[in-house]
């Protein structure tokens, strides 16, 4: 086993407990990065996308509509907006919120940036549910 580090979701409404991870790979706004026990301290910020963590045999994917991650050697904290684990998705519900955006986006008077979020967010929660 490799050395572990403690990790921590929090989201305004919510705070899941990790306990000791071996590795997190998350989705930041440049693109993915990981973090293992030991890791340099950092503050990075966190996009739309899967969050992937490893402890021991176990691999459990959660889905994040962005934050930020503090990164410590012996502690990360992913401070988020939003975070669901693949097992609580409701799939229908996101495929509802997408089939709304793609009709937002068909929409001349509808706002097309907050349309495409919210169909990255939707697909994202489809792609982590079927992990």
């Amino acid at each position: 086993m490799g050395r572990t580090f403690h990790l921590e979701l929090v989201t305004p409404t919510a705070l899941h407990d990790l306990g000791d991870v071996e590795y997190l790979r998350a989705p930041g706004t440049e693109g993915l990065f990981g973090v293992q026990g030991g890791h340099a301290h950092a503050l990075i910020s966190i996009g739309i996308g899967a969050i992937k963590v490893v402890s021991g045999q176990k691999t459990t994917y959660w889905a994040t509509s962005g934050g930020f991650a503090e990164i410590n050697p012996d502690q990360t904290q992913l401070l988020l907006e939003t975070v669901e684990s693949a097992e609580v998705v409701d799939k229908e519900r996101a495929e509802k919120s997408l089939e709304r955006a793609k009709r937002r986006l068909q929409d001349e008077a509808a706002d097309h940036a907050r349309a495409k979020a919210s169909m990255q967010r939707a697909l994202n929660r489809l792609k982590v549910a079927g992990q």
